[in-house]
């Protein structure tokens, strides 16, 4: 027989076995579980509905067949199955079966295909309420290292929790939901909202950077300028508001792996700014120009259509409906921070005309400081940790104009100063890549102009960039956002290997980290915008030939982060 026939031949006889090849891995044999967890594993192919049975010590079963949810995406088992779309996956809180010895046994419609004893331990009753607690292990996980655990209510057991504000922060910012955020939402909603959200090449990504801190957007919407309700909106938008399952997962499983979480709320205006009566998120609360009666950037607004104008007729109304529905939202999502451990807060993001707390000149005869410390005190009311508003650079940098948010922080007693900062490093736009000693002289400018006073006004509260980052072309010194969105085209035009909008990405990151040692204590940790949620798969199909903000598989700039955050972690 050939060589070729003989392989043909076994091929011929191992397809049936490949096939039908299965694990159950959890629960697995030989282990103790406890708290809510998951009954997972893979099988290549099904012929019927698959289950689980659980049977104690003397094979006696003890629970209803429980359904478990197949196909789910697996891409591990590619190499066994000859495609990925095996997985099968149940939620279990374990303590339903009680202390004790159990066999589970996987079924495919009704034949069993595998089977694993384990041990349950419980706390006496299936379901925990109303406890709290938390303790340190000394040398884990490494020698010399301690971890923190707390109870979670929600997986009836201890996780892993980061220690809040080991300054300076570690952290990077995932944005809202766009982008790859929105194509691996989408993904665990499709595979029945089981199993990981994440991607594992994500968390292994965090982990390479030695993150600690992860930033996430939620999205609130109004629909144009006579609009004075403040909605969430889940469908029919660009930019949709999270669903709670999905923040909620999110948060659990970033916290799940010791990352701690920083949550804002953000206006996505897209569809508003090209309404019949637009208004951008950043013109909110604007009074009007006093010749015009709508934002100086309101370009054919009739003032009939600007209800923020004092003497609208319908101003006072649409006010208090803006604001009562505006602390309504920021109140629903403060009690996810707080069941979900959220680490730190944010009322807003980059709205400088609303934020304002005290009256300033003819430009801004009125405030809304009442309106701001009403909706502190319902937020204080849900969630216990710190809170902070997200305040555009230009808000420092033309604080003349921008008069009422000068006193802020103390107004409304907010726990962290914190910065949207897109700050310009340059006056004009450069046409080669500059030196990192160039950029950073751009910063030190910007710490003694604007930093360092806003943290002396500030004393106890520390300053965080919020938002900070800068696209990967030669222009974002003076304009950090670039031109976003242009197709990468490798460019070397100083001749050192390197292509000149990636080595001017991570220039500027070093310029900044390098002023930060040099002011030590004032600027304490920066949140890297716009690094979605992805894996390598998804990266490579969707963003990898587009210039913008995020730091994913381009080597200068990741390595300026991981070596100054692995810094940061042995300090």
């Amino acid at each position: 027989m050939s060589l070729l026939l003989r392989l043909a031949f076994v091929l011929w006889v191992l397809a049936p076995a490949l096939g039908h090849a299965a694990v159950l891995e959890n629960p697995s044999g030989g282990n103790f579980y406890s708290g809510v967890g998951v009954i997972s594993g893979w099988k290549c192919n099904a012929d019927g509905p698959l289950t689980v049975r659980f049977y104690d010590v003397n094979m006696a079963p003890v629970w209803d067949p429980i359904p478990l949810a197949y196909p789910s995406e697996r891409p591990d088992t590619a190499s066994a199955c000859g495609d990925t779309n095996n997985g099968f996956v149940a939620i279990w809180n374990w303590a339903n079966l009680g202390d004790g010895t159990y066999t589970a046994v996987v079924d495919d419609n009704g034949v069993e295909f595998g089977r694993s004893m384990f041990t349950v331990t419980t706390l006496g009753e299936p379901f925990v309420t109303d406890v709290q607690g938390e303790c340190t292990i000394d040398d884990f996980p490494d020698p010399g290292e301690s971890a923190r655990f707390a109870w979670n209510q929600a997986t009836q057991g201890l996780v892993l929790v980061p220690e809040p504000f080991d300054f300076p922060l570690r952290a990077i910012h995932t944005a809202g939901r766009w982008g790859t955020n929105d194509k691996v939402v989408d993904a665990w909603k499709a595979a029945g909202r089981t199993g990981p959200l994440i991607p594992p090449d994500y968390m292994a990504w965090l982990k390479s950077l030695h993150v600690n801190w992860i930033g996430i957007s939620v999205g609130l919407h109004y629909d144009d300028s006579m609009d004075s309700t403040v909605e969430r909106v889940y469908s029919g938008v660009d930019i949709l508001t999270y669903a709670d399952d999905e923040l909620r997962q999110l948060i659990r499983e970033f916290r799940s792996h010791g990352i701690n979480v920083y949550l804002t709320l953000a206006f996505e205006a897209l569809e508003a700014e090209a309404s019949a009566r637009p208004v951008r998120r950043w013109e909110l609360g604007d009074p009007g120009d006093p010749q015009t009666g709508v934002p100086d950037t309101s370009e054919g607004l009739a003032p009939e259509f600007w209800p923020w104008r004092p003497n609208h007729p319908d101003h006072e109304r649409f006010v208090a409906e803006f604001w009562e529905t505006y602390t309504q939202q920021a109140v629903y999502f403060a009690r996810i921070a707080e069941e979900e451990g959220v680490g730190l807060y944010s009322l807003g993001t980059e709205t400088p005309r609303l934020f304002r707390t005290r009256p300033g000149g003819d430009r801004w005869p009125n405030d809304f400081g009442q309106e701001l410390r009403t909706m502190v005190d319902g937020v204080r009311a849900v969630y216990g940790g710190p809170l902070t508003y997200d305040m555009i650079y230009f808000a420092l940098t033309a604080a003349d104009f921008f008069v009422g948010s000068t006193h802020l922080w103390e107004d409304l007693d907010l726990d962290v100063v914190g910065i949207s900062a897109y700050f310009p490093l340059t006056d004009s736009i450069p046409t080669k890549v500059l030196s990192v000693a160039e950029l950073q002289a751009g910063y030190e400018q910007i710490f003694r102009d604007y930093l360092i006073p806003l943290a002396e006004r500030n004393p106890g509260r520390p300053l965080i960039f919020l938002e900070y980052g800068a696209t990967d072309e030669v222009e974002a010194p003076e304009r950090p956002g670039g031109r976003s969105w242009q197709p990468f085209v490798f460019a070397d035009t100083n001749g050192n290997g390197l292509d000149d909008g990636r080595e001017t990405q991570a220039n500027i990151f070093q310029a900044l980290f390098n002023t930060m040692e040099q002011h030590p204590g004032i600027l304490n940790g920066v949140f890297i915008f716009d690094n979605w949620i992805t894996d390598d798969a998804l990266w490579t199909g969707y963003w990898a030939g587009q210039r913008f903000y995020s730091i994913w598989d381009k080597p200068l700039a990741e390595e300026v982060v991981q070596r100054t955050y692995e810094g940061y972690k042995n300090q």
